[in-house]
């Protein structure tokens, strides 16, 4: 599969690592991806992370793509948590608009292809340039 391939030439963003050991034992965390299962298990088993995630949701367990907030309700409900306890870290404008729409709270993260600009427009709760951002542990723990 040319998307498996593919996977292995992508990057964590920084400070992804850090931030899954600190919520590790401290938080539910879900996973919540609008790309295939494999490929996202793929990523998560090459980078040593996939014991870091509670639940992981993929394009398989919707039928409505982002900004439609099913993935992250889904992915709530799986976790028994109630949406307006969750913290949604997003890169895009479509997963912020998704995160809001499901009543959740949103952190965009400026390391994907959208401004911080075009982020702000869509009114997460809390914008950094990398999830290494000191602004994050408070927000997320709290």
């Amino acid at each position: 599969m040319v998307e498996i391939q593919l996977a292995d030439e992508v990057q964590l963003f920084e400070g992804a690592k850090e931030l899954l050991g600190l919520l590790q034992g401290k938080v539910k965390v879900g996973l919540a991806s609008m790309n295939n299962r494999s490929v996202i298990m793929h990523l998560l088993n090459l980078n040593h992370i996939a014991n870091c995630f509670d639940e992981v949701l993929t394009v398989e367990a919707v039928s409505h793509s982002k900004p439609h907030p099913e993935i992250f309700l889904k992915t709530a409900q799986q976790l028994k948590v109630k949406p307006g306890r969750c913290v949604v870290f997003e890169d895009s404008i479509f997963g912020v608009k998704a995160a809001k729409a499901a009543g959740m709270s949103c952190v965009a993260v400026t390391t994907g292809v959208y401004s911080m600009d075009e982020l702000k427009v869509e009114k997460p709760d809390l914008i950094v340039r990398s999830l290494s951002d000191p602004k994050i542990s408070p927000f997320v723990l709290s």
